[in-house]
């Protein structure tokens, strides 16, 4: 889950807009598709090490909860997930639903809010923009990739550093897979590319012309709704184990509902469009850090798609980001006691798993925050197709594994 939300391209980077200054319709929230006239401003202002003090603190907080709440939910539990893909475990769902509905509301809020909304508009349309270069194909054939990718690995996430220290699944080979991917992809992009040209354009979305919560609204109540049957069915003390080792209430709980967990995943949007004018997501902290390899000497060998990636804020606050996740996910962990308590998958799934998820995560333009939570938040039509590739090629392949297989 995720996951500024979906992983840019360099021409993302290129294209922020001023967390200060701009324009934004200013009817109720409408979700304006106007290019942004501020990356000259930007690219003056993007030192990593020159930003006001609150855009570190706002950043490092934020990726602590964020890891701190999907270890309580347990979905970096590879039981849980493939078992989610073989519909026998609901947790993944209903954090999920929950992630989305919460990420909405908190756009909502944000969206109608006078002091926010120019805000939100720019960070909308910087999604938008973002995604431009992607295609009905690329997101279908990503997120597939993503979907094929989860069970496989045992892992939702394509920067598995997040939960690497709380658990001892040969996560690591996941993290190497995925570092593989983000070079495949990097020197391949041109190919992709090609392969996968837009056919459509997003700006040609219907619901941008809307008040954002028109159309917000009815969907948060319908995954709220649906989140509400599944744990009639299910309940959630059924699908985990709930005590952990220590007395300290709810901190010291093995796991969360996931709808609490969800929940708190899903506000991180508010903190994150308005300290930082970012959204759930993290791959690209795989990018940036990659990047670095190609300096000095190796300069000349960096491909064009990774330059970006090397400097700036923009670039680096992903990283400190999963950092801060992971210290986040660690305390959880040692909370609860329950630090490398976990039966893990082989070192071959574990790679290849990392490698499906980051290559589709690239190829898409997104992970599973940054289409599921982010882009399902702004209502693209691309984010929705990749969601439901995810949760397609997912599925096909925890019904294979298991039963054709036999693998678990």
């Amino acid at each position: 889950m995720a996951e500024s939300g979906l992983s840019r391209a360099g021409d993302r980077l290129r294209s922020r807009y001023d967390p200060v200054g701009g324009t934004g319709d200013a009817n109720m929230g409408t979700l304006s598709s106007k290019p942004s006239s501020h990356s000259a401003l930007l690219d003056k202002s993007d030192d990593a090490f020159a930003q006001p003090i609150y855009k570190y603190i706002v950043c490092a907080s934020s990726g602590f909860m964020f890891g701190f709440a999907m270890e309580k939910g347990r979905v970096h539990e590879p039981a849980v997930i493939r078992d989610m893909m073989v519909m026998k475990n609901f947790t993944m769902l209903k954090m999920f639903l929950s992630a989305v509905s919460a990420g909405m509301l908190s756009m909502v809020i944000l969206a109608t809010y006078p002091g926010t909304r120019k805000r939100f508009q720019r960070v909308c349309d910087d999604f938008y923009s973002g995604m431009s270069c992607k295609s009905i194909t690329s997101s279908a054939l990503g997120g597939l990739l993503i979907g094929i990718g989860m069970p496989i690995a045992g892992s939702v996430r394509t920067y598995p550093g997040v939960v690497m220290q709380a658990t001892q699944v040969k996560l690591q080979y996941t993290l190497l897979g995925g570092l593989l991917a983000t070079v495949v992809y990097s020197f391949l992009k041109p190919v992709f590319d090609s392969l996968t040209k837009p056919s459509i354009e997003e700006s040609s979305n219907p619901w941008k012309e809307s008040p954002y919560y028109v159309t917000a609204m009815p969907i948060i109540i319908m995954f709220a709704g649906l989140v509400g049957a599944f744990e009639m069915l299910v309940p959630w003390t059924t699908e985990v184990q709930v005590s952990g080792g220590t007395d300290l209430a709810v901190l010291g709980m093995r796991a969360w509902p996931p709808w609490v967990a969800g929940i708190t995943v899903g506000a991180l949007q508010i903190p994150l469009i308005v300290g930082l004018s970012e959204t759930l997501g993290g791959t690209s902290s795989l990018v940036t850090l990659t990047s670095q390899v190609f300096v000095g000497p190796l300069k000349k060998l960096c491909p064009s798609f990774m330059v970006p990636f090397q400097r700036g804020f923009r670039s680096w606050w992903q990283v400190l980001y999963v950092g801060s996740a992971l210290s986040g996910a660690f305390m959880s962990a040692h909370l609860s006691n329950t630090l490398g308590t976990l039966t893990g998958v082989s070192t071959s799934q574990a790679f290849c798993g990392g490698f499906l998820l980051m290559l589709g995560a690239r190829i898409a333009g997104g992970c599973t925050s940054g289409h599921g939570i982010t882009g399902m938040g702004f209502m693209s039509i691309l984010s929705l197709i990749a969601t439901a590739s995810m949760f397609g090629g997912g599925m096909a392949t925890g019904f294979g594994m298991k039963y054709l297989l036999g693998t678990y």
